[in-house]
């Protein structure tokens, strides 16, 4: 693979590999404003790089007194990418959930949300009833456990149980793990 680099990404990996990260970053430069090769310098040796570094900014710079209520009211007036947002993590995960397909509920059937308890504690749960289920009349039952960071509506919206359900005429029962159980919502 690095035979078929372009020359010039072949020096600047060479020279990387030799521990001259200046002269491999000002390569790179040189290659990005379209110059194979950088400018010889005449003082150096035809087979050396120049070495180039950072390039200096100049710029005068004034002292402004004003009121510190002022400044902070100009910054939220005028700045509002600087206003308070959730954390990066929480942003990424919202923009990368998956789109889940709507949950399947046939007209007369129930997915309601319930609670269980006993002397060990209690838990919630949804129960799918099919729309073709009598009261009474002896069904299988599926217990449904969702993955970590899911909900009942996220598992059932994704394995599309309900559908089978309505088909097979089944109950379907998804307990909800909690976050004080397990962190990410995983059943331990």
């Amino acid at each position: 693979m690095f035979d078929t680099l372009p020359s010039g990404l072949r020096k600047a990996t060479n020279l990387t590999r030799a521990g001259r990260l200046m002269d491999a970053t000002a390569s790179i430069q040189l290659l990005l404003r379209g110059r194979a090769q950088p400018l010889q310098d005449p003082a150096r040796g035809a087979h050396e790089q120049p070495t180039i570094g950072p390039p200096t900014i100049d710029g005068h710079a004034e002292r402004v007194s004003a009121p510190a209520a002022a400044v902070n009211d100009a910054i939220v007036k005028h700045a509002p990418s600087l206003r308070a947002r959730p954390p990066l993590g929480d942003m990424i995960r919202e923009r990368t959930k998956p789109k889940l397909p709507a949950i399947a509920t046939k007209k007369g059937a129930q997915f309601p949300a319930s609670t269980f308890g006993n002397g060990a504690g209690s838990r919630t749960y949804k129960l799918y009833v099919p729309s073709g289920y009598r009261v009474g009349e002896p069904v299988p039952l599926v217990v449904m456990l969702h993955g970590c960071t899911q909900t009942p509506d996220d598992f059932a919206a994704v394995t599309r149980m309900n559908e089978l359900a309505e088909s097979g005429n089944f109950l379907v029962v998804y307990p909800a793990q909690t976050q004080s159980a397990n962190r990410q919502k995983c059943w331990n």
